[in-house]
């Protein structure tokens, strides 16, 4: 997958460079404006081998750079191969109907005496499309850059018919999707530790992608981990076990923090037992769902029917199977709210997952509630987000 995803990339770059040279031809200079694609694609096309080897590389890209290759190839790059396409598409509509047309038009002289010629409609045209892509990825790091650190406390109430008195008011921090590491580091863990605490909340539960990549991060987000000062309970996610699954848990429990991959955990809140569930990651083979609904299968002899169970899955479609065993409560992540949204409503969020932000709610077999709080994430594999904002999430238990 991941190396389908670079040969895109890749086929992307050259058409986008093929269609960007054909249309600058048409400008004044033209030889001058294919010498400057020429060097802003080869640019680009370095800085993504330049962030593919980090290994390689013997001092670390600046995260303006590294944000930049992001933007570029995943954003503005497609935006450019898309609208090369739409411009391929008009013109070849517009030649049939026409039929006919001259190669080039004469340019208009300006009434005005000292000016030049004045671009023609097909010039201001040809400009306009190539410098969009490139013009589109400046504001996106701009925006970027400006809102990489930032993040929001996001308050969810969960009603519950079937929840313990006692237990009317508990509230649990739900932090997810850190990807310590390039994007997420230094002072702002420190502050997410802190906004954390702040919330005063009976647990923190944690809901996989603690670290976005290298072992090395592990340690500075066990750090932050450290300095929560309510219970913490973990399950993995996707992005901690890109380097190594063993070396991930080795980390975590060898710092003392229970991280539970098809186990359970119990602490008591209010006087009632509270029984923490946590699945492992296994991909979403075999009709995408598949490898959830076995780690459900591996957890269901270890639930207390006398506690009140909270789910931890990284992937928030578990949900489902959550809900027909009868678990009141279950909290994802891994969506990070879409990332990039047209309306709080409306984008890839709700084209690639059922549940991908906030409240949702169903009736298992026996009638019995079931909640899910997905939660947008707190930190950044990608160095843009639009309407689905970074987040802390404050979960609020009520008795409906």
């Amino acid at each position: 997958m991941f190396w389908t995803v670079m040969w895109t990339i890749a086929g992307c770059a050259a058409l986008w460079w093929l269609w960007a040279h054909l249309w600058v031809g048409t400008l004044p200079r033209a030889r001058w404006w294919r010498a400057t694609l020429a060097v802003f694609s080869l640019t680009q096309i370095a800085a993504l081998a330049w962030v593919l080897a980090p290994a390689r590389v013997p001092f670390e890209m600046p995260t303006a750079v590294r944000a930049w290759v992001y933007i570029w190839n995943m954003l503005a790059l497609p935006t450019g191969v898309m609208l090369g396409l739409a411009c391929a598409a008009g013109w070849c509509g517009w030649a049939l109907i026409r039929r006919v047309r001259r190669k080039h038009r004469a340019s208009h002289a300006v009434a005005s005496a000292g000016t030049g010629p004045v671009l023609t409609r097909r010039q201001v045209l040809a400009a306009s499309a190539v410098a969009a892509p490139p013009v589109l990825g400046g504001v996106g790091l701009a925006k970027g850059l400006w809102e990489l650190d930032s993040f929001r406390v996001r308050e969810i109430t969960v009603p519950l018919a079937d929840l313990p008195r006692d237990l009317d008011g508990a509230t649990f921090a739900h932090v997810t999707d850190v990807h310590a590491g390039k994007y997420t580091r230094g002072a702002v863990l420190r502050e997410i530790a802190r906004r954390v605490n702040e919330l005063r909340c009976d647990a923190v539960l944690m809901t996989g992608d603690l670290i976005d990549r290298e072992l090395s991060d592990l340690p500075e987000a066990l750090a932050m981990v450290a300095r929560f000062d309510r219970p913490v309970y973990l399950c993995e996610g996707n992005h901690d076990l890109f380097e190594s699954r063993e070396g991930f848990a080795a980390g975590v429990r060898t710092a003392g923090f229970p991280l539970l991959r098809n186990e359970a955990a119990t602490l008591r809140l209010r006087g009632v037992p509270v029984q923490v569930l946590g699945i492992r990651w296994g991909g979403l083979g075999r009709g995408r769902d598949a490898s959830v609904e076995e780690h459900l299968g591996a957890i269901e002899h270890l639930r207390d029917p006398d506690a009140f169970q909270v789910l931890l899955a990284h992937h928030p479609h578990a949900f489902d199977g959550a809900a027909r065993m009868g678990i009141p409560l279950t909290l994802g992540g891994h969506t990070h709210g879409g990332q990039l949204m047209l309306s709080e409503d409306a984008g890839a969020g709700p084209l690639l997952y059922r549940y991908w932000s906030g409240l949702y709610q169903a009736r298992g077999p026996d009638g019995r509630s079931s909640a899910c709080v997905v939660s947008n994430g707190v930190g950044n594999w990608f160095p843009l987000r639009l309407n689905a904002p970074a987040e802390i999430v404050r979960v609020t238990l009520r008795r409906a």
